[in-house]
């Protein structure tokens, strides 16, 4: 429905698919790092080559480069507002539930950092508070400041941003992060 991507785009077949992974996995100016937005991203090798289409629902994720330096991520944005609060009711208690991408049988690419990389190789802020801990769900983890706990404010337009950094700790592989889901409680 292009509502996470407020893409004009709708239907199964004229979808928002966000950009490629080798695109997104690249190195940007000195200008837009630590205020870049966190992209929306797919993996080519993911999705089935044919000439019907058979999937209408794929892996999609947001991601971080180290490359990147602090990215930030507003929600809900207006579409998500519109949809699923229509009349501005609007009212989380204010839990916030950050999903990873699960890696395919366990096995995470070169470079991935989850939730064992916290807060070394992996630091998250939420309305400018340092997230201090990650309470797991699975792969799902509850975000926790020490301002708020688990209980977070939303900022005055009723929505939360959420910076995240991927630090370097590889000079040979870029190091990266995969969230598939933020969920406001």
């Amino acid at each position: 429905q292009g509502i996470l991507t407020m893409s004009e785009n709708k239907g199964i077949n004229n979808y928002d698919t966000g950009i490629e992974r080798k695109k997104a996995d690249v190195t940007i100016s000195d200008d837009e790092k630590n205020n870049y937005s966190m992209p929306l991203v797919y993996d080519e090798s993911d999705r089935e080559k044919c000439e019907v289409q058979l999937n209408i629902d794929h892996k999609d994720f947001f991601f971080v480069s180290q490359e990147y330096g602090w990215t930030n991520l507003t929600f809900p944005n207006d579409a998500e507002l519109a949809a699923y609060a229509p009349a501005g009711d609007f009212k989380p208690i204010g839990m916030i539930v950050l999903c990873f991408l699960k890696c395919d049988w366990g096995k995470c690419q070169p470079g991935e950092k989850q939730h064992k990389e916290f807060p070394d190789g992996l630091k998250f802020e939420l309305n400018g508070k340092a997230v201090t801990a990650l309470e797991g769900l699975d792969q799902c983890f509850l975000l926790h400041t020490d301002e708020e706990g688990f209980y977070h404010q939303p900022n005055p337009e009723g929505r939360y941003t959420l910076r995240v950094l991927v630090n370097k700790t590889n000079d040979k592989i870029r190091s990266f992060t995969r969230i598939t889901s933020l969920i406001v409680v």
